[in-house]
């Protein structure tokens, strides 16, 4: 029997939705399909099966002029920055499914959407499913493809109807831009497109959504390498790679984008504030962003290689994630499959992986003081109370979204169709 063919689709394979994207291309190339992964931007890498859409002066020239006189018109709006509203373009398409199809070897039965911004709309996945045959799969990295252009719509429900007041938008020369853009993707959407989300709350606002609520939903928690992402032996051990004093308690966290709203970090510091008074913990600070003075001793580390970012995990006694709005994020998986309980708001994948006295504290969401709370709570336990979190947090990760499990759960959601 020949394997199933995928195309997978992806702007980009770096940051962290490209990552996601490449990470299960490879996954899925490993265990038993035939997969492809066709971007529109690439690095320096090389990736087994994974192409780079050509660039082509004369393609879809109608819709590249539109693109630029609508760009012209966006330059002179604002658009509110922590909704992300990146998907301006959805109307003009400037890519081919033909072109797309020509890539691959031959018709793909299956095709997964990942974070496309820029690169494919509804149309476009439309037409592909058209040609085709093949049963489509949108895997949710943000909440772009619920919406009609934002990436991140905290607390606006217009997802849920039509992005009528889009809060995005303002002194917008297009002002029904959101609302075009859903009534757009309704007219292109495949009714038998299959949703899969990596947390609980993405796949209730799929289930609200005026898009996708009748639509076939699986929530399959992003997998982590179980193999690398472990505990340490001794954490004693690691500490010393950091030249960290082993008696000093570790709060790890990444300080990469300070000016973003959405990640916390004002949150995060103020929290910190409220326990200065001890003494035997160290900030472990991970990224570039610079967070002013920190009354607490600390160390940054900057960016991390993955060897090193596990390295950190390990050599902490707990990993915060602050962050207020996210599908992910992916380090609480990974710290949680390290064996390092997590501080978090209650958002995102947190809600199914962070169980507060079980695999770390689940604080209130934006509440600095019970942020505070948590942080607290997890460096006040003795040494068996810990190790029993610890212990939970590798037991929760490896039965939930394990290389094992996640490959079970794939071939069942894949080759359902």
């Amino acid at each position: 029997m020949a394997k199933k063919v995928i195309l997978n689709l992806s702007t980009v394979i770096n940051g962290g939705a490209g990552s996601n994207a490449l990470g299960n291309h490879k996954f899925l190339l490993n265990n038993g399909y035939d997969s492809y992964l066709v971007i529109k931007e690439r690095n320096n890498l090389d990736h087994e099966n994974v192409i780079q859409y050509p660039y082509k002066r004369f393609e879809k020239l109608f819709s590249k002029f539109k693109r630029i006189l609508l760009r012209y018109l966006l330059n002179k709006s604002k658009f509110d920055e922590k909704y992300f509203f990146y998907n301006k373009f959805e109307l003009f398409n400037c890519y081919s499914a033909k072109t797309i199809l020509k890539m691959l070897p031959r018709k793909p039965d299956i095709i997964i959407v990942y974070w496309v911004s820029g690169f494919v709309n509804s149309k476009l996945i439309y037409d592909l499913a058209n040609k085709t045959n093949a049963t489509i799969y949108i895997f949710l990295v943000d909440n772009a493809p619920l919406t009609g252009g934002c990436h991140y719509p905290w607390d606006c429900e217009g997802y849920k109807n039509k992005c009528q007041f889009c809060p995005a938008i303002s002194n917008c020369i297009i002002k029904n831009l959101a609302k075009s853009n859903i009534k757009y993707k309704q007219k292109y959407k495949i009714n038998n497109a299959k949703i899969i989300t990596g947390s609980t709350s993405d796949f209730l606002m799929v289930k609200e959504s005026a898009l996708f609520s009748s639509n076939s939903c699986f929530n399959l928690i992003d997998y982590i390498d179980d193999q690398i992402y472990k505990p340490a032996f001794s954490k004693m051990s690691i500490k010393k790679y950091f030249n960290i004093d082993d008696k000093k308690k570790i709060v790890f966290f990444g300080a990469t984008f300070l000016n973003e709203r959405r990640k916390g970090m004002s949150e995060l510091l103020q929290a910190l504030d409220l326990i200065k008074s001890r003494s035997n913990i160290l900030l472990l600070i991970a990224g570039s962003a610079d967070i002013g003075e920190i009354s607490l001793d600390h160390k940054r580390v900057g960016f991390l290689s993955e060897t090193d970012l596990i390295r950190a995990y390990q050599a902490a006694d707990l990993f915060v994630c602050p962050s207020l709005e996210d599908s992910g994020p992916m380090m609480i998986n990974q710290s949680i499959m390290c064996g390092t309980p997590v501080v978090a708001f209650n958002m995102g994948v947190s809600m199914d992986l962070v169980l507060t006295g079980e695999t770390g504290y689940r604080a209130k969401y934006a509440d600095v003081e019970d942020l505070a709370k948590g942080i607290d709570y997890i460096l006040s336990l003795n040494q068996d109370e810990y190790n029993l979190m610890s212990n939970k947090c590798r037991i929760l990760a490896m039965n939930s979204f394990s290389a094992n499990v996640y490959r079970n759960n794939i071939h069942a959601i894949l080759d359902d169709n």
